[in-house]
């Protein structure tokens, strides 16, 4: 698993560098409450889907803004709770833009409370190699229409995928933090058995 795509998912949600705030204060604060969301500047920003859009047509329109690292589409594109956790917990959506990835659309499937949409994002690196990621958005109607509510990927193959939920942000930091510990471990022991193989030789 390549540590670099994962950040380029996950980096839809990002920790503002000069906030300062670690996850333990994050996890202090109170989580939003549905009755106390008012509209925002959100509901006035352009957008390429109406009230009507299907769930893999918003999922459409949010990776396109991902791609082509459109703030403002992204943002709006999330659900009410999430915009204002996000904000509250001092975090911003940074779409990576990424014009070379990717992606496709696959099964739509309509669960208690919501939505998942299956997705495959790829991407290519410097090197030419070609990184492929499956993600699961998950997504919930509101009165506008349907919005993103979080996402759920493989940070290891080996283990069950982890679900981001941009609607309740300090368990969606703890997540990420072990996600990161996760890959950072396995980053370490690809170098090792690395560096364990004996080199080859050209014989004549």
């Amino acid at each position: 698993m390549s540590k670099k795509l994962f950040l380029v998912v996950t980096s839809i949600i990002a920790v503002s560098l000069g906030c300062n705030r670690s996850a333990e204060v994050a996890s202090t604060a109170p989580a939003a409450d549905s009755r106390d969301l008012t509209v925002d500047d959100a509901s006035q920003v352009p957008l390429p889907v109406a009230n009507t859009s299907r769930p893999d047509e918003v999922v459409t329109a949010f990776l396109d803004a991902l791609r082509d690292g459109n703030e403002q589409v992204a943002e709006a594109l999330l659900t009410t709770i999430a915009r204002r956790e996000t904000k509250e917990h001092d975090l911003n959506v940074q779409p990576p833009g990424s014009p070379s990835a990717r992606y496709e659309i696959g099964e739509v499937k309509h669960v208690q409370g919501g939505v998942h949409v299956n997705s495959t994002w790829s991407e290519s690196e410097e090197s030419g190699e070609q990184l492929t990621y499956e993600i699961v958005w998950v997504l919930r109607q509101e009165p506008i229409g349907w919005r993103v509510a979080g996402m759920a990927t493989a940070v290891n193959p080996t283990k069950p995928p982890i679900y981001l939920n941009f609607e309740d942000v300090p368990d969606l930091l703890e997540k990420w933090q072990q996600a990161d510990a996760e890959l950072a471990a396995l980053d370490e022991q690809e170098q090792l058995l690395q560096a364990a193989q004996p080199g080859t030789t050209l014989q004549r």
